[in-house]
């Protein structure tokens, strides 16, 4: 099934702007940023949004389903980025690029992508493309299944400012990971109770706002059972 990627962006980015799961995400980042954390910031690198040839898989929304943020895992999940980098950049008046390294963008479809600010990163040049644009004033947003091998090699390289990525502790048994995670409670404030991002089944270590009868009712929503790390202080450059 054909999709105007424009015309989708477009209805996401007006609908989820108006969701709980946009607010809050706007008011934790407003809160850490009135801290001097991610004020730093001039780019977003993502890893494994997906593309836009699932875009249409998805069931229609209720209204109350749109109002917490509901909505196609991958389309959500681009409007998040472009979400945070407006935020940031209106607080700190710098330009924030978004980068997506995503293999499966079609020509079309990262014209329409680059139309509304992210720019596509195919892997064609390798798939470390995506790697090197991260410094230490860079936001890592991170999912899919390759997220325990890319923060392996972002932990073992890179010191970005920030990182949201869906890892779980009880992978920690992986040397990789458990290295990884090693390096994160070392050099990182971990903050597993941010909304849009909490959820219960994955942030096990810590007392959240959801419950499972929620959870059950309701579903997942696309950013949740993700964790924010914020590089601490003394680690900056």
């Amino acid at each position: 099934m054909a999709i105007d990627v424009d015309r989708a962006l477009q209805v996401a980015k007006h609908r989820w702007s108006r969701s709980t799961d946009a607010i809050n995400l706007r008011d934790r980042l407003l809160l850490v940023l009135g801290q001097e954390k991610l004020t730093s910031v001039n780019k977003i690198v993502c890893f494994g949004l997906g593309g836009p040839t699932s875009w249409h898989m998805a069931n229609p929304l209720t209204e109350e389903q749109e109002r917490r943020g509901h909505g196609n895992l991958s389309l959500v999940r681009h409007v998040a980025a472009l979400w945070m980098a407006e935020i940031i950049s209106s607080y700190t008046r710098k330009r924030v690029r978004v980068y997506s390294q995503e293999e499966s963008y079609r020509p079309h479809e990262a014209d329409a992508l680059r139309a509304h600010g992210i720019e596509p990163l195919s892997g064609r040049r390798g798939r470390h493309e995506g790697f090197l644009k991260i410094d230490a004033r860079t936001l890592v947003f991170m999912f899919g299944s390759d997220t325990r091998q890319c923060i392996r090699v972002i932990c073992a390289t890179n010191r970005p400012a920030g990182i949201i990525a869906q890892i779980m502790r009880s992978n920690a048994a992986e040397i990789g990971v458990r290295r990884a995670i090693a390096y994160l409670d070392a050099e990182y404030h971990e903050h597993a109770d941010w909304l849009p991002f909490y959820l219960w089944a994955f942030h096990t270590h810590v007392r959240g706002p959801q419950t499972v009868r929620e959870f059950m009712r309701d579903g997942q929503r696309p950013l949740q059972g993700s964790t924010v790390w914020l590089r601490k202080s003394r680690f900056n450059p």
